[in-house]
């Protein structure tokens, strides 16, 4: 099987395995919840895309992972947790906490199904596991 069927054979996995987790013990709780609190459960776990960030670092996810996927999938997460971060910030103040949190959703899933498509795109399955090679010391 080829690196890039296995990759979309996972992703579509994933996307329904995180889709019945969602349904059966995430969504429930959160409908129990205030609107608020729970969109501030949402802005928290989306605070931490700054993790992103590591694609820009030359050879921690990879020596071959290419600039065309791994600047916009760093500053995508980036600006997802910024504006979680914000709407965290500003729960008290209702004009800027909605369209904080309207932003941050929006961006935050434009940012992973972009990134999906990027990463079929670019063939990232197909290089996965290469390295660069080694100059003697």
């Amino acid at each position: 099987m080829s690196a890039s069927a296995i990759f979309q054979i996972d992703m579509a996995v994933a996307y329904v395995a995180w889709a019945l987790c969602v349904a059966k013990y995430i969504l429930p709780r959160l409908k129990n919840m205030d609107l608020v609190a729970a969109q501030r459960a949402i802005a928290t776990l989306n605070s931490f895309r700054f993790f992103g960030l590591v694609f820009l670092l030359p050879g921690f996810v990879g020596p071959e992972l290419p600039e065309a996927f791994a600047t916009p999938a760093a500053y995508g997460d980036l600006a997802t947790a910024l504006l979680a971060i914000s709407a965290l910030l500003t729960v008290r103040i209702r004009g800027l906490f909605w369209p904080l949190v309207w932003a941050s959703n929006l961006v935050g899933a434009a940012d992973l199904i972009m990134n999906t498509a990027h990463a079929v795109r670019l063939d990232l399955p197909g290089i996965a596991g290469h390295s660069a090679p080694r100059t003697p010391s």
